[in-house]
């Protein structure tokens, strides 16, 4: 940690940028108990977040659902004075606020470093909302909508963190057609993560459909999926996105849109490029290395919640994965299907279905024998036909289900086991126009 305070720090002098600060700030209450903060901004544009306290002590996270204005997005303005409008839930601070016991703090964060959670509507145009904590996203993340109608973000603080990758021999789980040695990585740069794997609510909301057969309810007509129980899959939305090749998420090599060489090149005709040209940020699929320091979480154990598997094979539960994974030792209600993402418990840094449920790909390609030499931002071999994914499977015996382990598979392939994480850079936006294809 002490060295990425030391570069960073050495990157904001070097940039010599202006932090945006607020000041001035004052809070009233209407006769229809909207309250109103108002605040200065210097300096900007800046993200601006908002919390309010009593006696010091900020309210649960459901009070701020109800809050519009110059708040919890991109103001653009240098400076000026602007307002949030805020209303309480029934009740619960109009004496408090009428006394005047209350305290507004207003925060405006730099549009380089933003805030830990990032929130892009899947529907609308330019819409990207930040909070600073998952506590405060209105409705809560466990809300449909985020898993549906708008693609959550977690910012994954990974700039100059020294981590290894891998995992040694001792640790116990399957090895399979699989290359873990250890190493030492260090990311360069923070990013942002997707909460959830991407669903099929999320996908059909932006590309209307799929050349993969799906309809618009997201059900593939003949799959065991339109068969399950209905109490298992009454809402196919939420489903993770699956049969959906990664030549139609991003482009082929052969089109010119390969990783490493290609650097984050996507067409314009392929979900990935309608993503950026909405939303203007530069989407794509998490680095192996993004995605394995994403899914530890800050554990260095098999498991991203410290632990080590207590059996090696076969399809038994383990006690180490309980609440935490889909896979052969525990199907939901004994089915051995997919099930709908985010129903368990997420790991320390709030991302769920890291592991089981489905195969995420990566954006490398498998890679030969794996050196242990320390290395910074890995990417990859520049040439192969077969890419990696992590993550196992719902099917998958509990050897596969750890942090390191990893399969490849060929870029066109798709099956209802293959799905998607979507990532992207924390510190700057999409500007290079994504190639059209004609």
């Amino acid at each position: 940690m002490k060295n990425f305070f030391l570069l960073f720090s050495a990157a904001v002098v070097s940039a010599g940028l202006a932090v945006p600060t607020v000041d001035n700030v004052e809070i009233a209450q209407d006769a229809n108990r909207v309250v109103r903060i108002s605040y200065d901004l210097h300096d900007g544009p800046a993200i601006v977040t908002f919390d309010v306290t009593t006696n010091g002590v900020s309210p649960a996270g459901g009070a701020f659902d109800r809050s519009w204005g110059d708040v919890n997005k991109l103001v653009t303005n240098e400076t000026g004075r602007f307002t949030i409008r805020w209303l309480p839930p029934e009740g619960s601070f109009d004496d408090v606020i009428a006394a005047g016991d209350i305290a507004a703090e207003v925060r405006a964060w730099s549009p380089d470093s933003p805030p830990d959670y990032a929130v892009f509507d899947m529907e609308c145009a330019s819409n990207v909302y930040w909070y600073s904590s998952v506590e405060r996203l209105p409705g809560g993340i466990g809300s449909a909508r985020y898993r549906k109608e708008m693609l959550a973000m977690r910012r994954i603080h990974a700039a100059g963190v020294r981590w290894r990758m891998g995992s040694p021999t001792w640790q116990p789980g399957e090895r399979v057609a699989t290359n873990e040695t250890p190493r030492w990585v260090t990311l360069s740069e923070d990013y942002y993560v997707s909460v959830f794997e991407l669903t099929q609510g999320q996908y059909v909301r932006l590309w209307g459909s799929t050349s993969s057969g799906w309809t618009i309810e997201g059900i593939k007509s003949g799959s065991s999926l339109g068969a399950c129980n209905t109490n298992f899959c009454s809402d196919a939305d939420l489903f993770p996105l699956s049969a959906v090749p990664r030549t139609e998420l991003r482009g082929s090599a052969a089109q010119g849109f390969a990783w490493p060489g290609n650097g984050h090149d996507v067409s314009s005709d392929v979900f990935l490029g309608r993503l950026r040209m909405r939303t203007g940020f530069e989407f794509d699929m998490p680095t192996h290395a993004q995605w394995e320091y994403a899914c530890r979480a800050g554990q260095g154990a098999g498991i991203y919640n410290g632990r080590e598997l207590h059996t090696t094979s076969g399809i038994a539960a383990d006690g180490s994965l309980t609440n935490i994974a889909w896979y052969a030792g525990n199907l939901l209600s004994g089915l051995y299907k997919k099930a709908p993402v985010g129903m368990l418990d997420p790991n320390d840094w709030g991302l769920y279905d890291m592991l089981g449920n489905v195969w995420e790909y990566v954006l490398d390609r498998q890679d030969g024998p794996r050196s242990g030499t320390e290395v910074t931002d890995p990417t990859g071999p520049a040439t192969g036909s077969v890419y990696i994914q992590v993550g196992s499977a719902y099917y998958q015996g509990n050897g596969l289900l750890r942090c390191a382990y990893y399969r490849s598979i060929a870029e066109n392939s798709s099956g209802t086991d293959y799905e998607y994480r979507l990532c992207c850079p924390v510190n700057r936006t999409w500007k290079t126009p994504v190639t059209v294809v004609e």
